[in-house]
């Protein structure tokens, strides 16, 4: 009798409903529940506590841990290796020792890894949240990027991040870049253009509309070399003029329009190399195209000639005076731009004519 209690009593801690001892008991077997005897232990049972006890496999393991199992066949990386290597205490945890204790027994990646982002980054899941799948991408969230705040970049749900002080760990070259050549790039931080996932590498126009219908996003590495420094604009010399006209359209339609050979000349032969380079008329036309003594008298060609993108020569009594008159829609148009842009809007090929009318 005493026998079976014990088993009934293990039963119900195993199982779980009540019966007449005042356990609970679900699913027990029939001899225990209808009063009969224990089951005989027989050879076979006997069997199976006589062969001696193997080192644990991993397989072993992932007869229960199925679900870890699986995570490590496919993107385990170098952690493909004896789960017992990492996991030197198991089966050991019970709901007394609660969380500490569970964290406790957890290993560690430090005693393989060490510090290996320094000791301001810790805490190693912030980041690698599965050790498991350390070749699954890592999410990109507040916790990872290391910001501390509440606004979010509009239209993507990411936190705006001036400084993405953990992505500077490892990404310290172009951190430092970003700090010294600041642009809105710099204002949005890492974590609205390399969002959902660690390595994920936006197109630019996720955000901004292209300078033309036809631009694809490979177009803007023609310019624009490294996003993290977008302002520091270079161009080949095969860039076609409808790609500046974006920005400078007014200056390009004079161009285009004008009756001089200058009409057929492309932008980057003159504003060559660098974004913003002003060339001198004797680059390209000499020193004394219309005689030394007439350069001497107008040593300013555009006395004459006004403007270099219509410079068809005029009577001109009074030049500054007609310089200020036909740039005046220019600037005038200039100042629209600023003003749109310093409230946040996108120059594009869609919204700059209605900005420049």
């Amino acid at each position: 009798m005493r026998g079976k209690l014990k088993a009934l009593i293990l039963c119900s801690m195993l199982m779980g409903a009540t019966t007449a001892y005042g356990v609970t008991l679900t699913n027990c077997p029939p001899s225990l529940t209808a009063g009969g005897n224990l089951p005989k232990i027989g050879p076979e049972e006997k069997a199976l506590f006589t062969n001696p006890v193997q080192p644990l496999k991993p397989a072993d393991c992932g007869a229960c841990h199925y679900s870890i199992y699986k995570a490590m066949q496919k993107e385990g990386g170098r952690h493909k290796f004896d789960c017992t290597i990492c996991h030197k205490k198991f089966h050991e945890w019970n709901p007394k020792m609660g969380v500490k204790g569970w964290q406790e027994m957890m290993p560690k990646c430090a005693t393989c890894h060490g510090l290996y982002h320094g000791p301001t980054i810790p805490d190693c899941a912030k980041c690698h949240t599965d050790p498991h799948a350390i070749k699954k991408p890592m999410p990109v969230t507040t916790p990872f990027t290391g910001f501390v705040g509440g606004k979010k970049y509009p239209g993507t749900g990411q936190p705006e991040n001036y400084v993405a002080k953990n992505c500077q760990v490892c990404h310290e070259p172009i951190y430092d870049l970003m700090q010294q050549k600041v642009t809105k790039h710099t204002e949005i931080g890492c974590a609205a253009c390399h969002h959902s996932e660690h390595g994920y590498i936006p197109e630019c126009l996720e955000c901004h509309l292209p300078h033309t219908p036809e631009q694809t996003n490979n177009d803007c590495f023609a310019c624009h070399h490294n996003p993290h420094d977008p302002l520091n604009i270079t161009y080949g010399k095969n860039t076609p003029n409808s790609q500046c006209a974006a920005c400078h359209a007014l200056v390009t339609k004079n161009l285009e329009t004008s009756p001089t050979k200058h009409s057929k000349v492309a932008c980057v032969a003159c504003h060559h190399s660098k974004h913003g380079f002003i060339p001198r008329c004797q680059d390209c036309h000499g020193e004394y195209p219309h005689g030394k003594a007439i350069h001497e008298k107008y040593p300013d060609c555009l006395t004459c000639h006004i403007t270099p993108h219509d410079p068809a020569c005029r009577s001109n009594p009074k030049p500054d005076d007609v310089l200020k008159a036909e740039f005046a829609e220019e600037y005038k148009a200039l100042e629209k731009l600023k003003a749109f842009r310093a409230k946040g809007g996108k120059l594009n090929y869609i919204n700059l004519e209605k900005l420049t009318k």
